[in-house]
């Protein structure tokens, strides 16, 4: 027991450390609107990349997620820790699925209301490949666990450009229909 103690206090001691990491960012004095682009190789590499969303300041998502995506293909333990961390630091999104997707499950209301999804317009189905998720002043492609790849680009440019094709997808995009919706 002692053992497993140890492990979620030190878990919790992460996560305190992790919350804290936007504040060392205004410290170091960014470059000023210099476009920073990452790459991350290996399934460690991705949940690495994906960490850096989950920790956004500002706790916004904008997210397109094809329906065979890391996440929904990750293991279940991956999966648990992404909805665990995505729930704690309560992570509102604005999500784009794919009609398939949708239509295999049933949501509660409180994960709709914090995921707010809609489905993508049948000319998009199987367009995207990666999962993008638009935050702070970023954008992360995330490939399928397959490729195991991602591409984080930190630029408030390229996150505005990128968010006018996503609010076009959005006012395209259709609600998910009430029957999906389950009570809490």
């Amino acid at each position: 027991r002692s053992f497993v103690t140890k492990i979620d206090n030190l878990k919790k001691q992460q996560l305190d450390f992790i919350n804290l990491l936007p504040l060392f960012e205004d410290l170091t004095g960014q470059s000023g609107g210099a476009t920073e682009v990452a790459s991350f190789h290996g399934e460690k590499g991705v949940r690495t990349a994906v960490d850096a969303a989950l920790y956004c300041a500002s706790r916004q998502w904008k997210i397109i997620a094809p329906e065979k995506n890391f996440f929904s293909e990750s293991d279940k333990e991956y999966a648990s820790y992404f909805i665990k961390v995505r729930t704690q630091r309560k992570i509102r999104a604005k999500s784009l699925w794919e009609p398939a997707f949708v239509k295999k499950r049933k949501f509660n209301e409180t994960d709709f209301e914090f995921r707010n999804p809609r489905i993508l317009p049948e000319q998009m189905v199987g367009k995207f490949k990666n999962s993008l998720i638009i935050f702070d002043s970023s954008v992360l492609f995330v490939s399928s666990v397959n490729e195991a790849t991602a591409v984080l680009i930190k630029s408030a440019e390229i996150k505005e450009t990128m968010e006018v094709f996503f609010d076009g997808l959005w006012l395209a995009s259709k609600p998910i229909p009430q029957k999906n919706i389950k009570k809490d």
